[in-house]
């Protein structure tokens, strides 16, 4: 016995600091297992917890008459600017080797093309160049507004900050002149990139870029604007600041070159109001590219909110069920119609109020249609891509993709499409935890 403790006792120190190290790790797993690793009741807990229904404190009803009519709203965030007495300073940019023409005068003493505004933050912002253009063209088609005219907007963003700063393609828009907001189109800005006679030499800004400390970027961005908007005194938004944007003139070599012909308008403008595609006229196309959205109004048959209520929590975020339309398909822009594979589109718009105190995100999978078996139902991810493919409509928004985050105090329209057979009826919708009752077809 004596010899054999005496051999134990003898293992090496390498030996037992590892054997150590094993048994440490093996009672640090049990101990984790038991304290952290769920039971069922845990789990069944969870979840019910994940889709807890949002309890409304108000809910409004908007009495039968005639829908209002909206910009397409896409607010403005970063960088807070000075005023503009101490934030503007009259440096004109340096537009050597730009297609865009001499800017007209400036109709009103505010920052306007050419200028510089500083914000508090250190930022700077320089509008270097706005022109209108009837296409971009690529190196294998030509990229053709959906409205009238593409604007494309040229700028350059100088860090004189302590920070890094990061710009968004969302918090620039265009304020027209009756107070209605329109956001970038990604369309055009995508079609800069590929561009082979582009009107800018500037990279597209396509979603965001942050900015290094002492570091400087020329991006532009591009909109789609009717002629009522490209021919009118218009406000342009940057980060924050506002540029004043006289009646924009076409950038010289970019109206036509013989591949897309300008038809005759009878607006009393120099300027076309579009062009033709592929030989397909292009009135025609984007009339049948297009779906016009009106709010609706129904009485419910259960007693819960439906189309024209809105709900709203207690923190202040509200949910507006504006229209659910049935339509056999959703005709694109160029190409073919595109088609349900199980019956109909259900075309669903939502707009969203963010009356709290901080920036909300809601998400395309806290949209579903509920059946009355329960069955709940996403939303249809072709389907929803397809509007991207259509003439836009103010009332109907833009497609809600994956998530929107929507600013203090803002209402944004968004819509989803579902894919369903055309002979369900009975069924609810779940929108960010509202409940909503879905009329049946007529």
């Amino acid at each position: 016995m004596t010899t054999m403790f005496g051999r134990i006792r003898r293992i090496p120190v390498p030996l037992r600091a590892v054997l150590f190290s094993v048994i440490a790790v093996f009672l640090t797993l049990a101990l984790l297992r038991l304290t952290l690793n769920p039971n069922e009741e845990t789990m069944v807990e969870s979840a019910q917890n994940l889709r807890i229904r949002r309890e409304a404190v108000v809910t409004h009803t908007r009495a039968p008459g005639p829908a209002p009519t909206a910009g397409i709203a896409t607010s403005a965030t970063g960088s807070t600017p000075t005023t503009a007495a101490a934030a503007a300073t009259a440096v004109k940019a340096d537009t050597a080797g730009q297609s865009a023409p001499t800017p007209p005068p400036r109709l009103v003493d505010e920052p306007s093309i050419g200028d510089t505004q500083v914000a508090t933050d250190g930022l700077e912002i320089t509008l270097m160049a706005v022109v209108d253009v009837l296409n971009i063209e690529q190196w294998t088609h030509h990229q053709i507004p959906k409205r009238d005219v593409y604007r494309v907007v040229t700028m350059k963003f100088v860090n004189n900050g302590s920070d890094n700063i990061t710009v968004t393609v969302q918090s620039i828009y265009i304020i027209g002149p009756d107070g209605s907001e329109y956001g970038h189109d990604y369309l055009g800005t995508d079609a800069l990139i590929n561009s082979k006679a582009s009107p800018t030499e500037a990279r597209a800004l396509i979603l965001l870029e942050t900015i290094p400390v002492g570091t400087e970027i020329e991006v532009a961005v591009t909109f789609d604007l009717h002629l009522t908007v490209s021919d009118a005194d218009t406000v342009l938004s940057i980060a924050g600041m506002d540029f004043v944007v006289p009646r924009a003139m076409m950038a010289p070599g970019t109206q036509d070159d013989g591949s897309a012909k300008p038809e005759p308008t009878n607006t009393g403008s120099a300027n076309p109001t579009a062009v033709s595609t592929g030989g397909k006229d292009w009135g025609t196309t984007r009339a049948d590219a297009r779906v016009v959205v009106e709010e609706q109004v129904a009485i419910s048959r259960t007693g819960l909110a439906t189309v024209g209520d809105t709900q709203v929590d207690a923190s202040g975020f509200g949910a507006m069920l504006v229209a659910v339309t049935n339509l056999p398909e959703l005709k694109q822009f160029t190409g073919s119609p595109f088609r349900p594979k199980h019956g109909t589109f259900k075309m669903v718009i939502v707009r969203f109020t963010n009356g709290t105190s901080s920036a909300l995100t809601v998400a395309r999978r806290n949209i579903v249609l509920i059946s009355p078996d329960g069955t709940e139902t996403m939303s249809d991810n072709s389907g929803t891509n397809a509007l991207t493919g259509m003439v836009p409509d103010a009332e109907r928004g833009r497609p809600l993709y994956l998530i929107e985050s929507i600013p203090v105090g803002q209402t944004v329209p968004l819509a989803v499409v579902f894919d369903v057979p055309t002979e369900w009826t009975g069924l609810n919708i779940e929108i960010e935890g509202f409940l909503f009752e879905v009329p049946d077809p007529d």
